[in-house]
């Protein structure tokens, strides 16, 4: 998993403490986030809390990810701050 992105649990991790239809995200020490436990795993507990785990990227979180940085652009594209000496 790449820090940054978001992912769904598509198999879950051996001793259950990732579900399928879980929301993942890492973090950049290590940790992984969980939307549905409303928490974390510390990074010492990864290996153990992950093994068997499956994930993919939520198509969901790209979509509205594409939306929120199109809108930053418009929004960029319409606010010219340095505008041209005459």
């Amino acid at each position: 998993m790449a820090v940054g992105k978001r992912y769904i649990v598509t198999k879950a991790s051996d001793d259950g403490t990732f579900e399928i239809g879980d929301h993942v995200s890492t973090n950049a020490e290590g940790s992984i986030n969980c939307r549905e436990a409303q928490g974390w795993i510390d990074a010492c507990n990864v290996v153990e809390a992950s093994a068997g785990m499956v994930v993919e990227i939520d198509q969901e979180w790209i979509v509205q990810r594409k939306a929120k940085l199109r809108e930053e652009l418009a929004a960029l594209e319409t606010h010219n701050v340095f505008e041209e000496e005459s």
